[in-house]
């Protein structure tokens, strides 16, 4: 067909040029994995969403019977249990630096069968490494490559005869080759203590061990550093820290692929093998809870991908993996479904969640912003919620602050909301405490002056306030935005179909190269009740400016050496 009009022929050349252009963004968006979508909680009975499992004699699986976990019931003689993804992943399709995570536990039968000695059972997590070609690689997954290396990380739990009531004895336990140098393999010296002697006038108390891997639960981890350096680990509770065993594999090679993870039942022969007194292995059930892929720091978070660092508090049970102060706080999502319930004891004046550090501007260059939806305490005492940024023109290493100072070089910006019983809410750079640190200026008690409209203060601030409708709303969003290197805004709202009521932008004096730390902190005061309880919806991050810099709110209002004309 000749096309002889020329608008026709432009015309037919813009229409091709567009589905050119949509064709190479749909290809890009498919190129890009996301390795949070590799994760699953067991939530929906009958599925295993991309977990396979192999046919293991002696035991069967069930998503049913309890959901939100899976259950291996085990029946003597069983072989060994493995679930993978099918599919082995690769650096080139997920960045190094991702954690895996995976909760296990046993049922209350394990502990008290047999009168009162439990059963003999174990549950792990297994990952197998190929320092291989990926051109020699086996079409059949069930099949090992050439030059691959394994480790499987363990809770067992013994039956002993000679503990006295005590539930046997349970054990963190590591196997495979993964680590040439042996450090890792065998017994970790994990510390219980024991809950007794029991007082018989109290009725059903018993003689047990706790705390460790008595816990309620345990989560064991796997990371992969980089292409020669692994770490795996243990921890109790899922706010608090790992305690990482690392594993240099250099003399391997280079990793080309994870060929293996997720959870696994070793057989209960090895279990014999390896340990010869154990002989009580039938009616246990091992509880995988969930098995979650993330970057869990800024520090392993691919550069630019920002998104990574949100976390929603949709899943009862579930925090993940994040940084988090635990002192006289405690942390779940159980009580409040769809929230994280942070509880505060007296004695803690503040916590902080979803911290990291050396979130620098060349990693994740703006614009960006991050936003918060929170419910706050009762307005009858004192509290107050801030993003933590500490404020930098200069970071030529990993950098929190200098010595210790957690201030930053230029200064700290702390976007937030506080409650003054009897004066109202505060808005702005209200920094940590009864204090502002806008321009390291000294204290400056709550109420004076009421808006912190310091003159030469650091920050983007609501210099006419915000009106109590807002800031008193149940719950609450705050939004802050780094617009570029020298320009910062931010925002709150009552609902989520409000327009943000903004500040001014403000202008910095120097130019940031990036924050030395960011958390979310929230603080208690004196006249608070115990069980003092803050609770959020979700914590979000987002390339990019999702709305306009002004609005009515903010129309003309001079804010530092920068103004919205």
């Amino acid at each position: 067909m000749h096309i002889k009009n020329k608008r026709a022929r432009l015309v037919v050349v813009i229409v091709l040029f567009c589905f050119m252009f949509v064709a190479a963004i749909e290809a890009q968006s498919a190129e890009k994995k996301d390795i949070r979508d590799l994760s699953f909680h067991f939530n929906e009975p009958g599925k295993m969403g991309p977990w396979k499992f192999n046919s293991a004699r002696g035991t069967s699986l069930s998503t049913t019977d309890w959901p939100g976990t899976l259950a291996i019931k085990l029946k003597e003689p069983y072989e060994e249990l493995k679930g993978t993804l099918g599919k082995p992943i690769t650096p080139s399709d997920y960045p190094l630096g991702w954690h895996y995570e995976q909760e296990v536990f046993f049922d209350n039968n394990t502990f008290q069968a047999m009168g009162e000695t439990g059963l003999d059972a174990a549950v792990g997590l297994n990952v197998a490494l190929t320092f291989s070609d990926p051109a020699t690689w086996p079409a059949d997954m069930s099949q090992q490559p050439p030059e691959t290396h394994s480790l499987q990380l363990f809770l067992i739990h013994q039956t002993d005869p000679l503990s006295g009531g005590l539930r046997g004895k349970i054990l963190v336990w590591t196997r495979g080759d993964l680590d040439p140098s042996g450090s890792v393999a065998g017994k970790w010296d994990i510390p219980m203590f024991r809950n007794g002697p029991v007082d018989p006038q109290l009725g059903a108390g018993r003689n047990i061990i706790a705390g460790g891997p008595f816990s309620q639960a345990m989560y064991l981890l796997f990371k992969l550093n980089g292409p020669d350096r692994v770490s795996v680990g243990i921890r109790f509770d899922q706010y608090t820290a790992v305690d990482w065993k690392h594993i240099k594999v250099s003399k391997y090679g280079k990793i080309t692929g994870v060929w293996e993870i997720g959870p696994i039942i070793p057989s209960s022969s090895w279990f014999k093998e390896t340990f010869p007194g154990a002989q009580q292995f039938t009616g246990a059930t091992a509880f995988v809870g969930f098995c979650d892929f993330l970057y869990s720091h800024l520090g392993n978070i691919p550069p630019g991908d920002i998104e990574y660092y949100s976390k929603d508090f949709n899943i009862p049970g579930y925090i993940g993996l994040s940084a988090a102060e635990h002192q006289y706080v405690y942390y779940e999502t159980w009580s409040n479904p769809g929230y994280l319930t942070v509880t505060l004891r007296p004695g803690h004046k503040g916590a902080g969640i979803g911290g990291g550090g050396d979130f620098r501007f060349s990693t994740f260059p703006p614009p960006w912003e991050c936003e918060v939806c929170f419910i706050p305490p009762d307005d009858d005492c004192s509290w107050n919620l801030s993003q933590n940024f500490s404020v930098f023109s200069a970071m030529p290493g990993p950098q929190v602050g200098p010595t210790g100072d957690t201030a930053g070089d230029i200064s700290s910006w702390c976007p937030g909301v506080a409650n003054v019983p009897g004066k109202g809410h505060i808005a702005g750079n209200i920094g940590l405490g009864q204090r502002n640190v806008s321009g390291h200026l000294p204290p400056i008690p709550y109420g004076k002056p009421f808006n912190w409209d310091v003159k030469g203060g650091f920050g983007p601030r609501f210099p006419n306030g915000v009106p109590e409708s807002i800031l008193s709303h149940k719950p609450l969003f705050i939004l802050c935005r780094v617009i570029d290197t020298k320009h910062l805004q931010m925002g709150v709202k009552a609902n989520p179909e409000d327009e943000w009521f903004l500040t001014p932008v403000w202008e910095s004096p120097r130019e940031m190269a990036g924050f030395g730390q960011q958390s979310w902190t929230l603080s208690v005061y004196p006249g608070a009740k115990d069980y003092h309880q803050y609770l959020f919806k979700y914590l979000h991050w987002r390339n990019g400016i999702s709305g306009p810099l002004e609005n009515d709110s903010n129309r003309g209002i001079q804010s530092g050496s920068h103004a919205i004309k």
